[in-house]
């Protein structure tokens, strides 16, 4: 299966939120994409990139995502892969295991 990683920012307010939804409608990613507040990244600090890969982080999309966030003030990272999150959080990283 192949998947495509995609890096959003999630206002804080919006975390709560996105729980109580998914857990109560099911709505899709790309309903929460199109939800106001939601901010498409297509700029990347590649300083902060490869100063999380691979040492930090061995897989280049996931370290992606995690510059994204680190470069975007008051992001958080809404993923499935529990041991991302664990990465994400050994660097200081806000990240939410769904």
């Amino acid at each position: 299966m192949h998947t495509q990683k995609v890096a959003i920012t999630i206002p804080k307010e919006l975390e709560a939120m996105i729980d109580d939804i998914s857990k109560k409608r099911g709505l899709s990613r790309s309903k929460f994409i199109s939800m106001p507040g939601i901010k498409i990244i297509h700029d990347i600090d590649l300083n902060i990139l490869f100063s999380y890969w691979p040492e930090h982080i061995p897989d280049f999309g996931d370290a992606v995502v995690a510059g994204v966030c680190k470069a975007n003030k008051g992001s958080v990272v809404a993923t499935f892969d529990k041991k991302f999150v664990g990465l994400l959080r050994r660097l200081d990283l806000i990240a939410i295991f769904y």
